[in-house]
């Protein structure tokens, strides 16, 4: 067999699994998602990932079938196309939420970070902060920079489980996603652990001790929150609408109440 034919083999026994891991690996030499989304632009329709990806589980399915019987081959492609989507989707959704939450997550320590400044250095003769006195202030502040710093471990958190349990363990997110990251949760928590210092030395009730099962309920959340608007939206571009609606409802129906 020539280096060519073991090469196609090798390519066409790739699980959907490992081919998304094959093109986030090549995705990742981009810096960023929008230099890769540049370059992909660039090369026309034939590059589009999705596509792409489609072809390859398609041709990998197909490889994968020939002894078996044509329905058995037509479910295994149709698993494997779906397989493919979903992960494409997973990726995605794990970049928008990360995004968001960086984004959400620079204003509000910019907010928390001008009113800690305003709380503590107004001594009660000219007022201008939103609390009504110090004691309140520094103790909002104090909780409202904790349940950030929590928030953004229990995303963080979801990520990785959600990463290990579909990607292999491999990063979803772009190096730059994950240098901003980084950089961002390690300023909510120093902000955090300013404002609970110096709640202790204004002599401040302490905070209740953290909860683990609590923190451990947020995590199953923001996992379905990664899992489940994959899984629709890749039963929708399957044709399979009424599952789609289905998942999406169960997972909608604990945020309406």
């Amino acid at each position: 067999m020539t280096a060519e034919r073991r090469l196609v083999a090798l390519e066409t026994s790739l699980s959907p699994t490992q081919l998304v891991l094959r093109w986030l690996a090549e995705a990742h030499q981009y810096d960023d998602f929008d230099a890769y989304s540049r370059a992909i632009f660039a090369l026309g329709p034939g590059a589009l990932p999705l596509d792409r990806l489609v072809r390859e589980a398609r041709a990998s399915a197909e490889a994968a079938s020939q002894h078996g019987s044509r329905e058995q081959g037509d479910d295994a492609l149709r698993a494997a196309i779906r397989r493919i989507v979903f992960l494409f989707h997973l990726v995605l959704r794990a970049i928008e939420l990360a995004q968001a939450a960086l984004d959400r997550e620079a204003l509000v320590c910019t907010a928390l970070s001008a009113h800690l400044g305003l709380v503590m250095a107004d001594e009660g003769r000219a007022w201008h902060s939103v609390f009504p006195n110090r004691a309140a202030g520094l103790t909002a502040l104090r909780d409202g920079a904790v349940a950030r710093s929590a928030e953004l471990r229990a995303l963080e958190a979801a990520r990785k489980r959600v990463e290990t349990r579909y990607l292999d363990g491999y990063p979803a997110l772009f190096p730059a996603t994950v240098r901003t990251w980084t950089e961002q949760r390690e300023r909510t928590d120093t902000l955090a652990e300013i404002t609970v210092r110096l709640a202790e030395l204004e002599g401040l009730a302490p905070m209740p001790a953290n909860d683990p099962d609590t923190f451990e309920a947020r995590v199953g959340e923001l996992i379905a929150d990664h899992v489940e608007p994959a899984r629709v939206k890749a039963l929708d571009e399957m044709g399979e609408g009424r599952r789609a609606v289905s998942i999406a409802m169960a997972w909608l129906e604990p945020k309406l109440g």
